[in-house]
């Protein structure tokens, strides 16, 4: 038994080196990713080394800290954002080409004079930080900030789009406060090359060495895997290795191998940052309609306070006007839109194809308030406004207002009756007086039409076209036409539109929102979800609402 333990000593290097040499083979190649020899070297060798018996100190960084080379003649002060350039040295953020922030400077890193890597610079990653910016918004908040210069940054693009962070806190319009992930927004993201074209012949020779090329990465991680597995077992039979050791090594197998903790968070990184990309990148509509208020709570109390008091002249004391006061608020809700994962995608690396999913549940999720405040439009005639009346009501007065009838009996639905009834839409609006008999609507610069898909063309002649029937056209510009998908919907109201003015700071409609739609998973893969349906979860949620505000400001036109 002595010579067959020794036999087995001596094959144990032996099949270890012909693995190795299996998988150098299959890296150099490009057909095995580094992450895949790792976690297979790391099945061959458990149990090999000596586990501790006493406690030691293991090396670690600071959270989020990391150290960096310093690019040639570069000045990185400190507080300041530092990238990373194409030649991998560290350099002050700015707008140039391969540039890629990695953090904030935890110190001074001088090296004018000096070569490429001559000293290093600590950078602090992975928190939150204060910087100025250029533009910046209360409504931008959750979104993606690209750098302006190292302690500038801004919404807009800019020349080369150099991610900064993510703004999580609006202070002004020239500050705020942005998250930047450990090792920078960029880190993890795989990108594709849009600028890619291939001619048919091209992409089919692509599609075959592919598809040839993922072969020969199975057949060599399957030799990988299986010299190293079988030393084990000879090790095991012969007893140069434990049981406890083989019993490891076999549940590693069972659970997958490579779907670890490591890889389902690069994945779940990559869908957040696809996620977000697809969602800044979708132009919606009910921003140009809807005022949003950030909520901190349930309920966004909203009690309309009446209207401010006309300017008069000032002789002795100021008159004190009481304010006109209502109860309104909205309740803030929670939405959501889930996905499943199967885990033999994640095994057999065919994630390509959850992607678009991904991008769709982004979508979804962005244009999920152009529904809510499209069906707010529909039902306005059923739905309270701050005063107890339906938004859309022939009969309100609010104290010494006139009567306030924001529903227009319409004519039909060809051009010349749109036309007449644009006019006489119009023409009320600009009649509404608040509670103290003034004109509300003296602004309406800026007026949207939102129409159902079916008066889509009748809408954009009138208002584009310059000359009608041989006649110039006096509503070029007039308005703004939204063709709204979600109206139209109810055979009632088929033909009903929308005139609403937007010119103000208040729009018609509010959003409350509490917290806006991000993107999250559920994928531990010791869950009772993969151990039961094999299944891991990526799903988009947030917290909002919507509601009516100033009936003043919208008018029904009624083709029913």
């Amino acid at each position: 038994m002595k010579r067959w333990k020794k036999g087995i000593l001596w094959m144990l290097p032996v099949m270890l080196l012909i693995g190795g040499a299996a998988g150098w083979a299959a890296l150099k190649a490009e057909m095995v990713s580094p992450a895949v020899i790792a976690a297979l070297l790391s099945l061959l060798f458990v149990g090999l080394g000596t586990a501790l018996a006493a406690d030691r100190e293991t090396p670690a960084k600071g959270q989020g800290e990391k150290s960096y080379p310093v690019g040639t003649n570069v000045v990185i002060y400190k507080g300041s954002l530092v990238c990373i350039n194409a030649a991998g040295y560290a350099a002050p953020a700015a707008q140039s080409a391969s540039f890629r922030v990695v953090g904030v400077a935890a110190e001074n890193g001088n090296n004018n004079p000096g070569a490429n890597g001559a000293i290093s610079v600590r950078v602090v990653s992975g928190r939150h930080f204060r910087f100025a910016a250029s533009s910046i918004t209360q409504a931008m908040v959750g979104q993606i900030m690209y750098v302006v210069d190292d302690q500038t940054v801004d919404d807009a693009i800019g020349a080369q789009a150099v991610k900064a962070g993510i703004l999580t806190e609006f202070l002004s319009v020239t500050e705020g406060w942005i998250f930047i992930p450990d090792g920078g927004i960029g880190e993890g993201a795989v990108l594709a090359d849009a600028g890619a074209t291939y001619t048919s012949a091209e992409q089919n020779l692509i599609n075959q060495l592919k598809a040839r090329l993922n072969t020969y990465l199975h057949v060599w991680a399957l030799l990988l895997l299986g010299g190293g597995l079988l030393a084990v077992m000879l090790g095991w039979l012969f007893g140069a290795v434990s049981t406890s050791t083989l019993a490891l090594v076999l549940s590693g197998l069972a659970i997958g191998g490579v779907v670890d903790t490591d890889t389902l968070a690069a994945i779940r990184t990559d869908f957040q940052a696809l996620f977000l990309e697809s969602y800044q990148g979708l132009k919606t509509r009910w921003q140009d309609v809807a005022t949003e208020f950030p909520a901190t709570t349930q309920l966004l109390d909203l009690s309309w306070l009446g209207e401010v008091p006309a300017m008069k002249e000032w002789v002795d004391e100021r008159v004190l006007e009481g304010l006109r006061r209502f109860r309104y608020a909205i309740e803030n809700r929670d939405w959501e839109a889930t996905i499943e994962v199967d885990r033999n995608a994640i095994e057999d690396d065919t994630l390509g194809v959850y992607r678009p999913r991904i991008q769709g549940l982004a979508q979804e999720a962005k244009r999920h308030l152009d529904e809510l405040v499209s069906i707010l439009l529909e039902t306005g005639d059923a739905t309270a406004a701050f005063d107890g009346l339906n938004f859309f009501a022939d009969t309100r007065v609010v104290g010494g207002s006139g009567n306030i009838d924001n529903i227009v009996t319409g004519t039909g639905s060809t051009q010349a009756q749109f036309q007449a009834d644009y006019i006489s839409a119009k023409t009320a609006m600009a009649g509404y007086t608040n509670d103290r008999g003034k004109p509300f609507n003296p602004d309406m610069s800026r007026l949207v039409v939102a129409v159902p898909p079916a008066l889509e063309f009748v809408a954009k002649q009138t208002f584009n076209a310059t000359i009608i029937s041989n006649t110039g056209n006096i509503l070029v510009g007039e308005a703004d036409v939204w063709s709204n998908a979600y109206l139209g919907d109810l055979a009632a109201q088929a033909n009903d539109w929308y005139l609403l003015n937007v010119s103000g700071p208040i729009k018609p409609f509010a959003v409350s929102m509490r917290r806006r739609p991000s993107l999250n998973a559920l994928d531990d893969p010791r869950s009772e979800m993969v151990f039961l349906r094999r299944k891991f979860l990526y799903g988009a949620d947030g917290r909002y609402n919507t509601g009516v505000l100033l009936p003043w400001l919208a008018v029904k036109v009624n083709n029913a």
